[in-house]
Formats: structure tokens, C-alpha cells, sequence
């Protein structure tokens, strides 16, 4: 089967490198959206990128003195906890991208250090539900004050009416989007 990079013309690499974009180059390794961020879309990418990258994973879990410091699948875990309250292991899974066996190796992680229990779901008992322990809301009260203060030093430059006028832009975008994503929690 052919790849759709089996139909782009060879070339060596960097050989276009002298060749500007007004001069009508063609390259495969430049982004189909630019780095503009003045551009509505590349600016969300951007937003988008930097909420689930590494680093600002890292970040956190070192502003918020995480308990299990080199362990991101159980901060990640207990964030979607933050956000979402008791969940179903399955959804947690499919959070994360991986399998349920993955997300009980998890899960016992986060139980083991004593932020994380297993509960019978009031809704349905067959289904359990990963909920925070009194430790876990700790931890997890941490990470959301750490989150707020890296948005608030990224903030600092704007005034207050920008903020706000930031916050009611984008509190208008999130309703949207849940909407039409709602956040499983069950």
C-alpha cells in the first residue's frame, strides 16, 4: 500500500532551503498552519499544544509537589479527576488513550499513595468509580492553584479589562465546546 509520502517528489533535504515561499518553493517539512499566533486558529493550536505538553505536565507536578513526582500518567489521572470529579475507570481510559488494564496499574499507583479509592457507582452497581481521597483533594487542589498561577504570570501583561474580556471569550467557547464534547464523567 502506498503512503500518501510515497507520492511526494524526492528531493534532497534542505534543497529549497535558499528558495524563499514567494518564490513558489515546495516543501513537506513546513506546518500547514503557520506559527503566526496573530492567527485565530494557530493561536488555539498553540493554547491547545501547551496545555498537553511535557513540560507544562512537569511543571506543575513540580509546582504542586505531586506525590509521586516522576509518575505523569497518575498526575494526569488525578488532573482529569480535578476537572471531573469521580469517573469510571473505562472513561478515564479512553482520557488517556490506553487500555482499562493500563489505567488500574494506574489507579493502584494513586491508591497506593493514598490519593485515589475505588467506590461503588450510586448509579449503577456493577460499575465502580476512581474518586479522590481527603489526600487526593489536597494534591489536587495544588495542581489547580498551580495551573492558575502559571495562567496568571501569563497574564500579567494584559489589563484587567483585557482579562476579562478574555475570560468571557473563552468561558463562551468552553460552553460550546461542551456542548458538543460533553466531559464524561460516567
Amino acid at each position: 500500500m502506498r503512503r500518501p509520502s510515497d507520492e511526494q517528489p524526492a528531493r534532497e533535504p534542505h534543497a529549497d532551503a535558499a528558495a524563499g515561499p514567494s518564490e513558489g518553493r515546495t516543501t513537506y517539512d513546513d506546518p500547514i498552519v503557520p506559527g503566526d499566533v496573530e492567527d485565530l486558529q494557530s493561536s488555539v493550536n498553540y493554547l491547545a499544544m501547551w496545555a498537553a505538553s511535557g513540560r507544562l505536565r512537569r511543571d506543575l507536578m513540580d509546582a504542586s509537589a505531586f506525590p509521586l513526582p516522576d509518575d505523569v500518567p497518575a498526575f494526569l489521572v488525578l488532573n482529569r479527576l480535578v476537572y471531573g470529579g469521580a469517573t469510571r475507570p473505562t472513561v478515564l481510559a479512553d482520557a488517556l488513550q490506553t487500555g482499562p488494564s493500563n489505567v488500574s496499574k494506574i489507579v493502584r499507583r494513586l491508591e497506593a499513595a493514598g490519593l485515589t479509592a475505588r467506590v461503588a457507582d450510586p448509579t449503577d452497581e456493577r460499575a465502580v468509580l476512581v474518586t479522590m481521597t481527603a489526600a487526593g483533594r489536597d494534591a489536587a487542589e495544588r495542581i489547580a492553584a498551580a495551573g492558575l498561577g502559571l495562567a496568571h504570570d501569563e497574564l500579567g501583561h494584559l489589563t484587567a479589562d483585557e482579562v476579562e474580556t478574555l475570560r468571557v471569550l473563552l468561558a463562551k467557547v468552553a460552553r460550546g465546546l461542551v456542548r458538543r464534547y460533553p466531559f464524561d464523567r460516567v
